[in-house]
């Protein structure tokens, strides 16, 4: 049984392939857009789960200090790329062997929000950056796990699309 043990380290790169030196990243919860179901034959109320869509993603980055690399996130000229780059402890624990796997998070965004902070002598700033996402790619040890593309009709979880066949409904 391969057991996931710990991240041990990881990194932020812009679109640019530059490092941005944060601390920590709130990554985002993929939450399923719920609908209320009622009506005869049912007992009370069921929220249902609406393929596809998903309520807001949001990421949030974390800086001990401000930095330009934060601040460039302001500019509206177009989306930003953000790729979390992340080493997780794994364990085999049929044969006892520890080895570093590789997870990858690619993100297409815009800025929500950018807290500069507080200035406070000898203390850090805790800047912070919200960013809302439209696409999302999670890969675990080289294997693609979740594709989400929120304005191309895309939620693929494992290789299954499962809005392939809501776009041929529409006709795209």
């Amino acid at each position: 049984m391969n057991i996931q043990l710990a991240l041990i380290q990881f990194e932020a790169f812009d679109s640019a392939d530059r490092m941005l030196g944060l601390t920590t990243c709130d990554l985002p919860e993929i939450e399923i857009a719920q609908t209320d179901i009622k009506g005869a034959g049912l007992v009370g109320t069921i929220s249902w789960p609406v393929r596809g869509n998903l309520n807001n993603l949001t990421t949030t980055l974390h800086w001990l200090t401000l930095t330009e690399a934060g601040a460039k996130f302001l500019s509206q000229g177009a989306a930003h790329m953000l790729s979390l780059r992340g080493a997780q402890e794994g364990y085999d624990s049929g044969t006892g062997e520890r080895k570093v796997v590789p997870v990858r998070l690619d993100l297409r965004t815009h800025t929500n929000k950018l807290s500069l902070g507080k200035f406070e002598v000898g203390e850090q700033t805790e800047t912070e950056l919200e960013l809302m996402i439209d696409y999302l790619k999670l890969s675990i040890d080289g294997k693609e796990v979740t594709e989400i593309d929120k304005f191309n009709y895309q939620m693929a979880v494992n290789g299954t699309d499962y809005l392939s066949d809501v776009k041929g409904a529409v006709g795209l």
